[in-house]
């Protein structure tokens, strides 16, 4: 077996192998000695990726395997999003030897297991904020950006499922007929506020009122049946067509909460009295209806890694860690845990100490050996005063306080996407997650 592996990196111009830049164990000992008992369906990312030595002739890659590597059959190297090397489980470096002087690439290494699954994509992924009445072309551009990894797409349930049962899939479909011809990928985040519910569902579910929400509209709760039935039909539609699907990243696991995809379950009192009276409402109902979601999930994707948010805007996330803890037992690694909400305004920095959000962001970080964690910065970074004057706050501290956490990946809005001024902030933090940019020096110089 350990041939082919070489000989598809000779094809590719290079060897892998271990770099003497990156002298480290390899003996069967150091490649288990950090594993857990979580379960590992997807491999963790490689660690520390590395351009170690990089001259007008060829590029050396370096890395560590994961923190838990008990699993890993073999690491792929990309070259500009396309598969360049299949190293053996063992190497530790490659080299590039098919490159041009003064050209600049993107690099990136995968880990995979013995079923053949990659671990996550590294890098920067534009967020589309809710966009899905709007057609893709507008995103060929961003995808065409060196430094971004993909696109994470919400989708409306009214674009999607307009009358019941009849679907209109071209929005999707050119998403990620968008992302192939790139060598990106996406996330597929199903939106569902009531604004966006279908005519034919109007009328036929119960409805609270939360004034205080972003929506300002009233929205169905996760424990009404007939909700539930509907919103799970629509998904195995939606699971029959992408389930599997090479270029989705990963589906956001939704649940009809305070805006469709959150996790917060501690409302405030006039909410829970309103919630208890309509639904019988309780902490413990609530996780249990998170529960069979993610149950419900693993019978339609069975294929595709789910993400999961925890949005701090309350005081209380046990719960929220609790669905995740429960979630990461059973199904492991195919589980991407997201921060929500992530960004650099001092107010947020004394809310995450008074609410014991850091608190949180580092319980997040401390499972980057169990799964992927992925960081979404919503809000913008520019305001009408120009760049860093946005809701976000200035992007430096955003980047900061990602880099304090250990994302593996960042979903951010096109808006920051979009800022001339920030582009090479967003290239250079692109590259410390493991996206490599290297320029290759000149020979005539």
């Amino acid at each position: 077996m350990k041939w082919r592996f070489l000989m598809s990196a000779i094809l590719a111009g290079a060897v892998c192998g271990s770099a003497d830049a990156e002298k480290m164990p390899q003996d069967e000992d150091f490649q288990f000695s950090n594993k857990c008992e979580t379960p590992l369906p997807y491999p963790l990312p490689p660690r520390g990726v590395r351009a170690a030595t990089v001259d007008s002739k060829s590029v050396a890659l370096a890395w560590r395997p994961p923190y838990d590597s008990r699993d890993i059959a073999a690491y792929h190297v990309y070259r500009d999003f396309k598969l360049v090397a299949k190293c053996s489980r063992n190497s530790r470096a490659w080299r590039d030897s098919k490159i041009e002087p003064g050209k600049t690439y993107r690099y990136f290494v995968r880990s995979v297991n013995k079923a053949g699954k990659e671990s996550a994509v590294p890098g920067i992924y534009a967020y589309n904020g809710y966009q899905s009445a709007h057609g893709v072309k507008v995103w060929e551009k961003i995808m065409a950006k060196p430094w971004i990894s993909g696109v994470t797409f919400s989708f409306f349930w009214k674009d999607l499922e307009p009358e019941k049962g009849k679907f209109n899939w071209k929005y999707l479909d050119d998403a990620i007929a968008l992302a192939a011809k790139h060598g990106k990928t996406i996330g597929l985040w199903p939106y569902l506020p009531s604004p966006w519910l279908p005519d034919w569902m109007k009328g036929r579910i119960k409805t609270y009122d939360l004034n205080a929400t972003r929506t300002k509209s009233n929205i169905p709760y996760m424990l009404d049946p007939v909700m539930i039935k509907e919103y799970n039909e629509h998904l195995a539609a939606i699971a029959k067509r992408y389930n599997g699907n090479p270029h989705v990243h990963y589906v956001l696991v939704t649940l009809s909460g305070t805006s469709g995809m959150h996790n917060n379950v501690n409302p405030t009192k006039e909410q829970f009295d309103l919630l208890r009276k309509k639904f019988g409402y309780t902490v413990d109902a609530h996780i249990k209806a998170w529960q069979d979601t993610f149950e419900y999930y693993e019978k339609i994707f069975p294929d595709t890694r789910w993400g999961y948010g925890l949005q701090y805007t309350n005081e209380e996330m046990g719960p929220g860690m609790f669905v995740f803890d429960w979630a990461v037992k059973k199904y492991g690694s195919k589980v991407i845990l997201f921060n929500e909400g992530l960004n650099g305004q001092p107010w947020m920095r004394l809310q995450w100490k008074l609410n014991g959000w850091q608190l949180n962001s580092e319980y997040i970080a401390d499972q980057v050996n169990r799964t992927t964690i992925g960081y979404q910065m919503l809000g913008q970074s520019r305001g009408p005063k120009g760049p860093d004057t946005g809701t976000n706050g200035p992007l430096d501290k955003v980047l900061e306080n990602a880099d304090v956490y250990d994302a593996n990946f960042l979903e951010i809005w096109t808006h920051d996407i979009n800022e001339p001024a920030f582009e090479a902030r967003l290239d250079a933090e692109a590259n410390r997650l493991g996206l490599l940019k290297v320029t290759i020096p000149d020979e005539k110089r």
